[in-house]
């Protein structure tokens, strides 16, 4: 009995991998190829950028079509890429054109230009002086303590 009941769970755990593994296909067909460079020109519908290209050892330009499923990341979107700008790029192929699914601006790059301008435009009543500090004796800060117990 106990050997039936197991060749009967085997039986139907194999029949349950033949039907995932056609889903499990599909799922390495739909996998995203990933690059990086600096953005060289933007359209309306593609983004052109100069990535180093492993074979050749030298920068090349290489161009990735944009859609309406193309997510942006740390970017309001394609009209906000410019020339020079440092991004990534999520894509796969399709019909022999890469198709960006995914493009971000690197993060790096972001911080580094938001604490430049922050260090250019320093907010108001945050400027500190030099000297600004002052050596108290501790007999006054003791004094000053005892001042704000006592009430």
């Amino acid at each position: 009995m106990f050997k039936r009941m197991f060749v009967l769970a085997l039986c139907s755990l194999s029949f349950g991998v033949m039907a995932i593994s056609p889903v499990m296909a599909q799922e390495v067909e739909e996998q995203w190829e990933f690059t990086f460079g600096k953005v060289a020109s933007v359209s309306n519908d593609q983004i052109t950028i100069s990535e180093y290209n492993l074979e050749s050892e030298q920068e090349a330009d290489v161009t990735y079509a944009v859609n309406a499923t193309t997510e942006f990341v740390n970017i309001e979107g394609l009209s906000a890429l410019k020339p020079g700008d440092d991004i990534e790029i999520e894509f796969k192929e399709e019909e022999g054109q890469k198709v960006a699914m995914a493009v971000a601006k690197d993060e790096e790059v972001m911080m580094e230009e938001n604490m430049g301008e922050a260090m250019e435009e320093p907010a108001e009543g945050n400027a500190v002086e030099e000297n600004a500090a002052e050596e108290v004796p501790a007999e006054e800060m003791k004094e000053d303590a005892g001042d704000q117990t006592n009430g």
